[in-house]
């Protein structure tokens, strides 16, 4: 529009517009229609294939190494996140802020080694603000699947306090 008043945007030929929507948003929220869908180029980006390497890039990048990881470190957000995965696939962004969560909770936060129950209940603390919300609807049993291998991942035996609240946790979200 080669006469927009000042208030009016008016985009030039170059300009794009990126949005945004996570599979089980689109799914569960409402139908998009065609005339929107066929406006967009949708490109599907899916979760890392290597968690660990994702996840050591992360904190190399973010210098929130405690020194250099030996070659195959102990990760067990990578293990959690393996975890959420095998019920509902989920991307980097939950992870990549439970990493700066833990952080701002412990600046020394170990990222690499098994935790001990501090850091265990750090790792929970973001679990439950990132993940758990993103969990609701899964299954019963898929629930229990979750809590036994987020717990084992942690270091934290079927009836740790932490691993009950976690179990607990999990089975409200199931359907």
């Amino acid at each position: 529009k080669p006469s927009a008043a000042e208030h009016e945007f008016a985009p030039t030929t170059a300009w794009r517009i990126i949005a945004t929507i996570n599979s089980i948003d689109k799914a569960s929220l409402y139908q998009m229609s065609y005339a929107l869908t066929r406006r967009f180029g949708w490109i599907y980006v899916d979760a890392p294939k290597d968690l660990d390497a994702f996840l050591v890039e992360l904190l190399r990048r973010k210098n929130f190494l405690n020194g250099e990881p030996v070659e195959k470190p102990v990760l067990p957000l990578a293990d959690v996140w393996r975890a959420v995965n095998e019920v509902r696939v989920v991307g980097a962004a939950p992870f990549i802020d439970i990493v700066k969560t833990a952080i701002a909770i412990n600046e020394e936060f170990d990222f690499l080694t098994a935790p001990n129950t501090d850091a265990a209940s750090i790792y929970l603390d973001g679990f439950y603000m990132y993940l758990l919300p993103m969990l609701d609807g899964i299954l019963r049993q898929e629930a229990e699947k979750i809590s036994l291998k987020v717990a084992e991942a942690l270091g934290l035996g079927e009836n740790h306090s932490l691993s009950l609240t976690l179990k607990e946790r999990l089975i409200s979200m199931a359907v």
